[in-house]
């Protein structure tokens, strides 16, 4: 199964936890889920499903109109 291009958004998110220096486990675990959810995410395995999107931009302490503002940069 071929990867697709991540989102603008998971980028975004990506850097923003790369900034903060957590790991995809960090951030997963304060998300409630599985370890490898963020990986499969950021290298586009899956796409995120929206409520994740907004967890995530949570437990990065982003707002989520921020996020979405940036990633239409």
């Amino acid at each position: 199964m071929a990867k697709a291009r991540p989102h603008p958004i998971v980028a975004q998110l990506r850097q923003r936890r790369e900034d903060l220096g957590l790991t995809q486990a960090t951030v997963a675990h304060r998300m409630g889920r599985g370890p490898t959810s963020i990986s499969h995410w950021e290298t586009g395995v899956y796409a995120p499903p929206v409520e994740a999107v907004a967890e995530w931009a949570t437990a990065l302490g982003v707002h989520l109109t921020l996020a979405l503002k940036g990633a239409s940069r």
